[in-house]
C-alpha cells in the first residue's frame, strides 16, 4: 500500500500545525522536508530492526530443530479429565529435571 505523495505531503504538513508540533520541533525538525525525511528515516531503521528480529529467530528455531524428530506427546485419562502433553524434544534441550520446554492441554472427558 503507497500513499500517493501529495497526501503524504499535506499529512506532514498538518503535523507540523498540529498539537505536536511543539515535539516535532524540539527535535530539530522545523520544515515538512525534514520531517518527511526523518519519517522514511525512522521506518527504515524500524523495518531493519525486523528483519534482524526476524534472522535471529530464524537462526534460534533452525538450531533447536536441526536433528529434533519432533515433539513427543503423551495423553493420559483419569476421572474424566483427559490430559495431553507435548514436550520439545530437540536435542538442544539442556539435560536434567525440569528444564524441558512443555504443553499442557486439559479438557473433559464428556
Amino acid at each position: 500500500m503507497s500513499i500517493p505523495p501529495e497526501v503524504e505531503r499535506e499529512f506532514v504538513e498538518e503535523l507540523l500545525k498540529g498539537p505536536i508540533s511543539e515535539l516535532i520541533r524540539a527535535n530539530g525538525i522545523n520544515n515538512p522536508d525534514d520531517l518527511q525525511n526523518k519519517m522514511l528515516e525512522d521506518t527504515l531503521k524500524l523495518l531493519e530492526t525486523v528483519e534482524d528480529e526476524r534472522d535471529i529467530t530464524v537462526q534460534f528455531v533452525e538450531q533447536q530443530t536441526q536433528d529434533c524428530e519432533g515433539p513427543m506427546k503423551m495423553r493420559a485419562k483419569r476421572n474424566g479429565q483427559v490430559v495431553t502433553a507435548t514436550v520439545c524434544m530437540s536435542p538442544e534441550n539442556e539435560q536434567g529435571f525440569g528444564c524441558e520446554d512443555v504443553h499442557l492441554e486439559r479438557n473433559s472427558d464428556s
